[in-house]
């Protein structure tokens, strides 16, 4: 599981590299999970399970594609490469996880046609996005929302969120990736 898209400055195994965003994320899911009862545990994210974790951007989706639930983006920055960032979404009700991503990842939001480079909304630095990170919310779907401030709000050390509270809600901000 080597990363695709590396810079000559990266030579981390993508799984390593992240190592420290997934358990930051699973203490999260730990903790989210207390206020649920036991059939709705929300499952860790293993970069062994192909339903959690995904570092092949050309396909895009992790196998959680069809169902509800947040998702993380997680890249590098295009200038500096030690500089890791992520950004938490939800999908809900209506829209899964790959319509989501595919809303983020199409081919018009790359920074040009050849690359797997992503301008992320008006900001002036490129990311380059190595992981896509899954946390399905199959029982009730409407559980993703809340999940996704939760982790916002309980914020990620040492990483670079692209998004802030408040800001994940189309209807309060009209910022897109």
């Amino acid at each position: 599981m080597n990363t695709k898209h590396k810079s000559p400055k990266t030579t981390v195994n993508t799984p390593d590299r992240y190592a420290g965003l997934i358990r930051q994320l699973n203490k999260h899911i730990v903790a989210f999970n207390t206020f649920l009862s036991g059939k709705c545990q929300l499952k860790k994210i293993d970069p062994s399970d192909p339903e959690t974790y995904s570092d092949n951007i050309q396909e895009r989706y992790p196998a959680s594609q069809d169902i509800a639930g947040v998702y993380v983006l997680c890249g590098q920055s295009e200038q500096d490469p030690t500089r890791l960032c992520a950004y938490v979404g939800k999908a809900s009700c209506q829209h899964k996880i790959g319509h989501r991503l595919w809303a983020h990842l199409n081919a018009s939001r790359l920074k040009n046609k050849t690359s797997s480079i992503y301008k992320f909304g008006q900001r002036p630095d490129s990311f380059i996005i190595e992981v896509i990170l899954a946390i399905p919310t199959p029982i009730p779907p409407s559980m993703a929302p809340a999940l996704e401030e939760y982790i916002i709000t309980a914020g990620l050390t040492g990483i670079h969120l692209l998004n802030k509270n408040g800001r994940s809600h189309a209807c309060l901000n009209k910022r897109v990736l």
